[in-house]
């Protein structure tokens, strides 16, 4: 029997991946109710930078997930700068998908792949366990937060999302609207400014108040619940605690510059099952999986805390009405001066040093049940 701590979406995934595998599985929670503990929401996985489509990825790890929405538009907006559009005729940037206890979420959708795969759910469970398998407890530390509404009633491009870049509403963030359909939208501000997360119910107010593109957008229309979420952005020097795997944002699988998380929460429980199951190196394989992708998220992060409002302009305007492919050769071909990028890279390095001495996810040991990003901040 393997245990898991943790019935968010890492855990989900990693119940699923064994139980694929023909392994006995339980899973843990402290919580009575299964996922992510978001109310109705909208969230993406990113498309655009993968050399498989996301929808085919998650098909290939034996994941039953459906109800993904293409999404093949981004209009980015600076301070003061015109909107800027990327967009791809064929290949989507992003794929959207619903998220909390609804039907056809991301959560809903492993919980019951899980359940028909005889997975034994203890849910409301208080007490630690002697053994466990697999932490997935959720954000063990907070690097970011968002804060915002899901709304339905709205009359809205369903292929289109909008990205805004501007301190005074999503400090050292972003601001976004994702659509669900043509009638359904998740307004979000973020912040990687951890001295801001108390303003975040000011931050969003002010943002759709003031931003005609998103006050304008929500106008007349049904608003959900609010929804705050933090996030933890991290490199591991190791994910394992022990003997236990630490998978999602536990181990801190999150990209610094911009919190993209789900498409790692499944892939760690993937790998996670692979390695308990045919006793491999959980580190070796999750390293050689996404480790890259990671720095290159954290170098962004570097880069975008020494701007503010000032470069976000040029930095929208460079992308300007590139193609999805143009604009992944733009981005990769920055900075190429080979003296340039050894100074980058030994700057990179430093700082995840430094990352790994304030965050140390060994303080796991001992405290499973961990206050995470699968308890939701109380949005009053």
């Amino acid at each position: 029997m393997k245990t898991i701590v943790g019935c968010g979406l890492s855990g989900l995934a990693t119940a699923v991946a064994l139980s694929l595998k023909g392994e006995e599985v339980e899973i843990l929670d402290r919580s009575s109710v299964f996922g992510s503990k978001f109310p109705e929401s909208v969230h993406a996985f990113r498309n655009y930078s993968s050399s498989v489509d996301e929808r085919d990825f998650i098909k290939m790890r034996g994941f039953s997930i459906n109800f993904l929405k293409p999404i093949h538009k981004i209009v980015k907006i600076g301070p003061s700068s015109s909107p800027a559009e990327t967009y791809s005729k064929d290949k989507p940037l992003f794929y959207a998908t619903k998220r909390g206890d609804v039907k056809a979420s991301l959560d809903r959708q492993l919980f019951e792949q899980a359940d028909g795969l005889q997975v034994n759910f203890r849910l409301g469970e208080a007490a630690i366990p002697k053994e466990v398998d697999v932490i997935a407890t959720g954000a063990t530390f907070a690097t970011e937060m968002g804060y915002g509404h899901h709304y339905k009633g709205v009359s809205v491009d369903g292929d289109t999302i909008i990205f805004f870049l501007n301190d005074d509403y999503a400090p050292k963030g972003y601001a976004y609207a994702i659509p669900y359909g043509k009638d359904e939208v998740s307004v979000v501000t973020t912040s990687f400014d951890p001295s801001t997360f108390n303003k975040m119910p000011a931050l969003f107010k002010h943002l759709i108040e003031k931003v005609p593109v998103f006050s304008g957008l929500i106008d007349g229309a049904e608003k959900g619940p609010a929804f705050a979420k933090i996030g933890f952005s991290y490199i591991p020097d190791s994910a394992k605690l022990k003997e236990m795997l630490i998978v999602g944002e536990a181990a801190g699988f999150s990209e610094a510059d911009r919190g993209f998380g789900m498409h790692y929460a499944l892939e760690s429980g993937f790998l996670a099952a692979k390695a308990l199951t045919e006793k491999a190196d959980y580190d070796a394989l999750w390293k050689g999986a996404f480790e890259g992708e990671l720095v290159k998220a954290f170098k962004r992060r570097l880069m975008l805390n020494r701007i503010g409002n000032a470069q976000y302009d040029q930095l929208i305007n460079a992308g300007t009405n590139m193609s999805a492919d143009e604009y992944v050769r733009y981005k990769e071909t920055q900075n190429t001066s080979l003296i340039k990028q050894v100074l980058i890279n030994l700057h990179t390095a430093n700082e995840i040093r430094k990352l790994r001495k304030k965050f140390n996810i060994k303080q796991l040991n001992g405290r499973l049940w961990v206050p995470g990003a699968a308890d939701s901040i109380n949005p009053s």
